[in-house]
């Protein structure tokens, strides 16, 4: 992530940490438990929440900076050249918003194959663009990003992720407005959002403006 984007991402980042979707996906970290590669650390939103054994990689000098400042275990590294680890490393490789960034999606996810151990897990967030509040700009945090390279729909993530030798298992959405307004009023905001997950993935992707697909090593 060139600074410029990383600049872009902190201006917007400071009202939603982690995504409504991650707290589906933190069961398969048993507890943090996992050893997980974090692809894309920022500034260690979700890093810190790993087991200690965790690394992160990012592109931004003064992302790893920061991280590092925190205790955390990052490391410069540019996303679209093989990753520095080697196979079987990892229990989980957590890939939040970055696809859509690197130059190649594919080469990204068969190097996560590689230094994750068999049967490892593989966290995939990317930006919805298709959902209703992006198509009317309502919510602005994915819109005119600067980098943003590919979209994806969930059959292309999931061909992609077949490519790469992972069998895809659930998908968790981000209804980021929605939360936003339940948090407002104060109206059962866990309640809601638990139910809209069990709703079919047709429906819930049309007010989510991201989601995140769980998928296995085979």
């Amino acid at each position: 992530m060139a600074e410029d984007t990383a600049a872009w991402y902190y201006d917007r980042v400071t009202e939603m940490e982690v995504a409504e979707s991650y707290r589906y996906v933190m069961p398969f970290l048993e507890g943090g438990a996992k050893r997980v590669l974090d692809l894309g650390c920022g500034v260690g939103y979700y890093l810190k929440r790993f087991s200690q054994a965790s690394v992160g990689v990012d592109a931004s000098l003064p992302s790893v900076d920061i991280c590092n400042e925190r205790g955390l275990n990052a490391r410069f590294g540019d996303l679209n050249k093989p990753l520095e680890f080697g196979p079987n490393e990892f229990d989980v490789v957590f890939c939040s918003h970055i696809l859509e960034h690197v130059d190649s999606p594919l080469n990204l996810l068969r190097e996560s194959h590689r230094v994750l151990k068999k049967d490892g897990l593989i966290i995939v967030a990317v930006p919805n663009e298709a959902s209703l509040p992006n198509a009317l700009a309502l919510d602005k945090y994915w819109q005119s990003h600067p980098e943003h390279t590919y979209s994806f729909s969930v059959t292309n993530l999931k061909i992609l992720l077949l490519k790469a030798h992972f069998e895809p298992l659930e998908i968790y959405v981000n209804p980021y407005l929605i939360g936003k307004i339940l948090s407002l009023i104060r109206f059962k905001q866990n309640f809601i959002m638990s139910l809209i997950q069990r709703l079919p993935t047709r429906i819930t992707l049309q007010i989510s403006s991201a989601y995140m697909m769980l998928a296995q090593k085979t």
